[in-house]
């Protein structure tokens, strides 16, 4: 499954990418993109008594969450691009802590909108894909499992050499 983790890393970063992009150079018009799954998000949540603010702000606070956006993106692209296997490990704590901190600010904040929720949600799905695919274990369990390759190897070779002498 390591190649369809990071294909979905990839997909993650051009997405991140192309929504930070657009928020930042016209967000009016990517949140009438948006918008019906927004309003879907804004009346399921009012029927379970959770009131969420619509999400029309200014520009100037939509810029800065797609500069985030844009930068969280680039990360996710870069990692794919270097073969960082710690990072796609710890992507799956990350984007669950973050579908959690998304929810935490929509239900327990007047700050919460359907933006943020639909962003939690997406971070929610890739955080269970990535964890199916990838594991849900450490990032840096990587380090030991290169440990381990690099020992058997060792062994194997060193098996290897005094069988060869005697031939």
């Amino acid at each position: 499954m390591p190649a369809f983790a990071g294909l979905q890393t990839l997909l993650y970063g051009l997405v991140c990418m192309y929504s930070g992009f657009r928020l930042c150079s016209t967000p009016a018009q990517f949140l009438q993109q948006l918008s019906p799954a927004l309003s879907l998000i804004e009346k399921q949540s009012a029927q379970r008594g959770v009131q969420l603010a619509r999400s029309d702000m200014g520009a100037g606070p939509l810029g800065f969450a797609g500069l985030a956006l844009f930068a969280l993106g680039y990360f996710y692209m870069m990692a794919v691009y270097t073969l960082d296997e710690k990072f796609k490990r710890n992507t799956t704590s990350g984007r669950l802590i973050l579908a959690v901190l998304c929810y935490w600010l929509c239900v327990q904040t007047p700050n919460g909108s359907s933006l943020v929720a639909l962003f939690g949600l997406v971070n929610l799905v890739t955080g269970v894909a990535m964890g199916f695919s990838v594991g849900w274990g450490d990032g840096n369990a990587v380090d030991l499992e290169i440990k381990e390759r690099l020992a058997v190897r060792r062994r194997t070779a060193a098996a290897a050499t005094p069988s060869e002498a005697k031939a």
